[in-house]
């Protein structure tokens, strides 16, 4: 018996551990690698090419790696890496209908709240909290141990523990 529903696209370049459960419609394309015991919900795309202006994108070994333990929710869009690639760290949790950018990585024990928007190369750290409806700008930083408040825009760096 398979993890991964019939209905669910593929490519054949994917690295998927066989404990990870991929839900119905889910489209997964290239170069992406989702380790152990993960869960991908339903409609979710995870390999969106990314639409970047003059940007040369690099033949990476994968262009998204998913850690061990990560929960992705319905309706979440993924994009690839272009020079480095988009990462999710163990243990982490994007909720229903997220969009994560290029480049962008998100730490360990993190919690992405519903609706939240992260644009290309942020950078967040262990143990972040993120409520509903939340933006986070190209380029932000978000420190260890951040709580982010329901409908925050995040534009500038943002240090530990606050």
């Amino acid at each position: 018996m398979t993890n991964f529903h019939p209905t669910a696209l593929i490519d054949s370049q994917a690295e998927i551990h066989p404990s990870s459960i991929i839900s119905a419609f889910v489209v997964i394309k290239g170069r992406v690698k989702i380790d152990k015991n993960c869960v991908v919900g339903s409609h979710t795309t995870i390999g969106a090419a990314p639409i970047t202006d003059n940007v040369n994108i690099k033949k990476l070994e994968y262009s998204i790696i998913i850690d061990e333990g990560c929960f992705i929710g319905d309706s979440v869009v993924i994009q690839s890496g272009c020079v480095t690639p988009t990462k999710i760290e163990k243990n982490s949790t994007i909720n229903h209908n997220c969009s994560i950018g290029h480049g962008v990585v998100i730490g360990k024990k993190c919690f992405i709240g519903l609706n939240n928007s992260i644009s290309g190369k942020s950078k967040l750290g262990d143990n972040v909290v993120s409520g509903p409806g939340c933006t986070f700008n190209n380029l932000s930083e978000v420190g260890n141990n951040v709580r982010i408040g329901i409908g925050s825009l995040i534009l500038h760096k943002i240090d530990d523990n606050l």
